[in-house]
């Protein structure tokens, strides 16, 4: 399977939906005040990550940052259930700040130079001084996420939300570092695993959209599904990317997974399509301690072989049915755009080219 399998796709599916540019300023405007208070070195580090401004602390014209998926789902969460989308604001934001957090670390773990095609943090000012600013990413979430005067019921709930998805996201990524040095990882403990790294923040957000509207049990649980289902559709569509991917696009080298040994979907699968054909040939291959270009050709031609993409498409494509299944079980309580546009929202992840 060649890069031609990623662009024969329906171009729809590939466009984001409007409600990205919509919540867009509100997010950065959001992220931008919460920086105010820090001192200009930490204010002009976390700045350069969230791409407010270059290293040296001069502001860009236009925020240089990531899709903010998850408060951009918080808030379409919300708004298709009560027409607005402040309730959850505080929270959507402190959700992206733990991201965030977990990027700097993850930066440092797998030793990356590069995010968003430019220098990573720990690459300009360190490890120590990295894993400050992390910290403190995380530090301001909290403090964010109280920064509101709501109910105290809700108040509380969402806090406890915050804090579970966040040691169940830390969790993930010690599985996830774990996994490397494994032969044995089952495709079981890796769906255990992105549903902690990946799917705890993505779950979360769509859980605390719908706990900020309305406070209802079942939708509340319905939209807890829905994240649960988007995250994990999400994490295998970036295991796809992360071997396949256009690298003009993505950022990262072609089979940029394979080379890092990590222990995605589509690797597994194929490691389990040749325990199954007696083919020893691709784990030898995968787990020397050096893969060269030539080796790297051929582990994605066996992979190609055994129809990998597709078979990790096909299990995207569920999960992001099983998704939507949990918008048509809440549908009647949405307003018809934000019904749409949740749709539209799935089936772009399903799809994504980056």
């Amino acid at each position: 399977m060649n890069k031609k399998s990623l662009d024969n796709i329906d171009n729809n599916l590939s466009n984001p939906p409007d409600c990205f540019d919509k919540y867009r300023h509100i997010i950065d405007e959001g992220l931008f005040n919460c920086l105010d208070s820090f001192t200009h070195e930490l204010k002009v580090t976390m700045g350069y990550h969230l791409g407010f401004n270059d290293q040296n602390g001069k502001l860009l014209d236009k925020r240089s940052a990531g899709k903010s998926l998850r408060p951009t789902l918080s808030l379409l969460v919300c708004e298709s259930l009560t027409s607005d989308y402040l309730p959850v604001l505080n929270s959507a934001l402190a959700i992206e700040l733990i991201h965030n957090f977990s990027l700097i670390h993850d930066d440092i773990q797998d030793r990356d130079t590069e995010r968003r095609h430019k220098k990573t943090v720990w690459t300009l000012w360190g490890e120590p001084r990295a894993l400050w600013i992390g910290n403190t990413m995380r530090s301001l979430a909290d403090f964010i996420q109280s920064d509101i005067e709501l109910d105290s019921d809700i108040m509380l709930k969402a806090a406890d939300l915050l804090s579970q998805a966040s040691m169940e996201m830390i969790e993930g990524q010690f599985m996830d570092v774990q996994y490397e040095n494994r032969l044995d990882v089952t495709a079981d403990e890796y769906l255990l695993m992105i549903s902690r790294k990946t799917g705890a923040l993505i779950r979360s957000s769509a859980e605390l959209g719908a706990l900020h509207s309305l406070d209802d049990k079942f939708i509340t649980t319905k939209f807890r599904d829905y994240g649960k289902h988007l995250g994990r559709a999400f994490q295998i569509r970036d295991d796809v990317l992360g071997i396949w991917g256009d690298t003009k696009i993505t950022g990262k080298p072609v089979g940029s997974d394979i080379l890092r040994k990590k222990k995605t979907y589509p690797i597994l699968l194929s490691l389990d399509i040749a325990n199954e054909l007696n083919n020893v040939e691709l784990e030898s291959l995968m787990f020397q301690s050096e893969i060269s270009d030539l080796e790297l050709e051929k582990i994605i031609s066996i992979m190609s072989d055994y129809e990998v993409f597709e078979k990790s498409q096909k299990m995207i494509e569920y999960h992001s049915e099983l998704a939507i299944d949990c918008i048509n079980n809440v549908k009647d309580s949405l307003s018809k755009w934000g019904y749409n546009q949740l749709c539209h929202l799935t089936n772009y992840l399903a799809f994504r080219l980056s």
